[in-house]
């Protein structure tokens, strides 16, 4: 699960499916030596050094923000956890792709849906998560399974992964943390650039009656109607779907998935 910025070049990805950043670790991802303010879960409104100094400035804290939770939480404490992704590897499934399909899982961080995936013999797996701690929550569980996966820490509104990548993109609980115009864009024309013509993509968003905020920060809810048209005339919509989902609190949240294929 990630949130984001906008308004500096992207990170590129190397031949092996991996973020170039700053200060690469071994392993393809990032130190967090950079924490944006010495005030807590505060962002300022302004910083010196102008726009961009506080675009990077919020980037950085919504990063902050997300490590903080998995390193307060344990990935089974979060409110969008599922034991298992079920109706997003039934999606999956329905697209009829086999199992070299080229999976991506935007927003993927600890979600067990990458172990189902391996489980049901998927080969080529990425998961990409603006936070480094999920990811590194999801390769501990899966143990030497995790190397079969290509893992990502980057934002997605910036990341540059490469063209015609991938046939399936999925994504549940990031797009609606999109409350900017602008990342909404730069999302839909990162997988315009990356889904194959005649790809497929799910999207999960809050529905129209769900809440209103999650892990602290403000979320769009959508009809599906309205969910496609952020994705305009490129993606044909075949499928919506309503689903309750049970936190491990045990409050219900209502979420839509669409799924569309790319023209």
């Amino acid at each position: 699960m990630q949130s984001n910025g906008h308004g500096e070049q992207p990170p590129e990805i190397n031949g092996t499916g991996h973020a170039r950043f700053p200060h690469p670790n071994p392993d393809g991802t990032t130190s967090h030596s950079t924490k944006p303010s010495q005030d807590d879960g505060k962002v300022a409104g302004y910083l010196p050094g102008g726009e961009g100094t506080n675009e990077r400035f919020r980037e950085l804290h919504v990063k902050d923000h997300w490590e903080k939770v998995y390193a307060s939480k344990q990935t089974d404490a979060v409110s969008w956890f599922q034991p298992h992704a079920d109706l997003s590897l039934d999606l999956i499934r329905a697209t009829g792709m086999g199992l070299n399909a080229a999976i991506i899982d935007v927003g993927g961080g600890a979600s067990t849906l990458v172990d189902d995936l391996v489980a049901n013999g998927y080969g080529d797996l990425t998961v990409l998560d603006l936070s480094g701690g999920a990811l590194e929550a999801a390769r501990k569980r899966l143990g030497k399974q995790a190397a079969r996966v290509q893992w990502i820490e980057a934002d997605i509104t910036k990341v540059k992964l490469d063209a015609n990548r991938y046939d399936i993109w999925h994504d549940r609980a990031v797009f609606h943390f999109l409350t900017d115009p602008a990342d909404r864009e730069a999302y839909v024309k990162t997988v315009l650039r990356s889904v194959k013509p005649g790809g497929h993509v799910i999207v999960a968003t809050f529905a129209e009656d769900g809440p209103l905020q999650c892990s602290g920060l403000p979320v769009m809810r959508y009809r599906p109607d309205e969910l496609h048209d952020q994705f305009g005339e490129s993606f044909v919509l075949l499928k919506h779907q309503k689903e309750t989902h049970k936190t491990p609190f045990g409050a219900m949240q209502q979420f839509v998935y669409c799924y569309c294929r790319r023209s």
